[in-house]
């Protein structure tokens, strides 16, 4: 790996139950580091085989012999016996290490991008007492950088609702995300230049060959029927939507709608009404 590991915090403990390890996503390495900094084995959830196999022979077989479960995040069906196998490991002892955001998080301003469900549903399935432990995972200088939080327990006979849950998940994920951050050295915004998030998540997305950045923002999990601003008003315009991380350029026009349409409303002091005329400006 191109840099150290350090294990920043170890908040979690050990009841004899299998554990689920729910962890940010943030590039290509922090599944070693995560997995480096456990104190036991753990199969991972992953997501790219096609991916994977053609970028290096070594870490396929690596996760062979860690246990691994491979899942086409875009197929319903396989993401449902993803979840059967992932109960399987549960029901017999073995740990789980996921990344319930689904992607690796390119997001500027959220900790932790919304969580998929799909952990609670193997959980369930394995018809047994789990514990869900939170991680964060950065780049800190010239280490990455692991903080492990308190467990959650799940047990096979309580009745919990799956969004309370997963909301006080994310909440301690992002919390030890926030320590993370913390721990670098403060930075001045007008000293980065405009693009440099572009080139940020550019970089990233170069670490594995076949990455569609694009389809990859689309797994951010969504409730039903959630839509942004953003893709309503492309469809208004006919502009195609993409993220900044996917397409820089599209990603500005339809910033620039946005802009647009949230701008403060100038209102006629005479009859408080909407105005764009000179006089009222």
């Amino acid at each position: 790996m191109p840099y150290r590991v350090r294990l920043v915090r170890d908040d979690s403990t050990s009841n004899g139950n299998p554990t689920i390890y729910a962890a940010t996503h943030v590039t290509y390495d922090d599944i070693t580091a995560i997995c480096f900094c456990l104190k036991e084995n753990a199969h991972v959830l992953f997501g790219h085989k096609k991916a994977l196999w053609k970028t290096s022979k070594r870490d396929y077989f690596g996760l062979f012999l860690n246990g691994r479960i491979f899942v086409n995040r875009y197929c319903k069906i396989d993401r449902a016996h993803s979840k059967i196998d992932m109960a399987k490991v549960l029901r017999h002892g073995g740990n789980i290490l996921a990344f319930p955001e689904g992607t690796w998080n390119f997001s500027p301003n959220q900790l932790v991008l919304p969580l998929n469900w799909g952990i609670l549903d193997s959980a369930k399935l394995a018809d047994r007492d789990v514990n869900i432990v939170p991680i964060a995972f950065d780049l800190v200088g010239d280490e990455y950088c692991v903080a492990i939080g308190k467990s959650f327990e799940v047990t096979a006979t309580s009745s919990y609702s799956k969004s309370a849950l997963m909301e006080a998940l994310r909440d301690a994920m992002a919390t030890l995300m926030w320590e993370l951050i913390e721990m670098k050295p403060p930075i001045s915004r007008v000293s980065l230049h405009d693009d440099f998030w572009v080139e940020y998540t550019q970089k990233h997305c170069a670490e594995i060959k076949m990455r569609d950045q694009h389809k990859e923002d689309l797994l951010t999990y969504r409730l039903k029927g959630e839509v942004s601003l953003g893709e309503v008003l492309a469809d208004m315009h006919g502009i195609e939507y993409k993220s900044m991380a996917a397409d820089y350029e599209q990603h500005k026009r339809v910033q620039s709608l946005i802009d647009n349409w949230t701008k403060p409303v100038r209102l006629c002091p005479t009859t408080q009404t909407p105005c764009a005329t000179a006089k009222c400006a």
